[in-house]
């Protein structure tokens, strides 16, 4: 993107909310998430380094699977607490005075 942020825009039945994360945080998460480098020095064999390396890297791929795992139920949490808000009685009463605000603000 060519702004100084990431931005992922969720769609929702009738509004949008877009989230953004600074660049900072984007390049933490991206450098935690290097594939390991495992090559044994003390394994002569090719055959016996070139396992291990399967092995440390199908041991990534289920790190990588379970921290999915954890995202996707946060989000699904995040979702359902903007549902139970968009149908509390608080925020439809609200709505109005959101609308004329939204217009003012243009």
């Amino acid at each position: 993107m060519s702004t100084a942020d990431e931005q992922a825009t969720l769609s929702a039945p009738d509004e949008q909310v877009t989230l953004s994360a600074p660049d900072e945080q984007v390049a933490a998460s991206t450098a935690e998430e290097q594939v390991p480098d495992v090559v044994s020095p003390e394994s002569s064999d090719p055959v016996t380094a070139l396992e291990e390396q399967v092995a440390a890297l199908e041991a990534h791929v289920a790190a990588l699977e379970v921290e999915v795992a954890s995202v996707r139920s946060q989000r699904d949490s995040a979702w359902l607490q903007l549902e139970t808000l968009r149908h509390s009685l608080s925020w439809r009463l609200t709505g109005p005075l959101r609308r004329v605000v939204r217009l003012r603000v243009r």
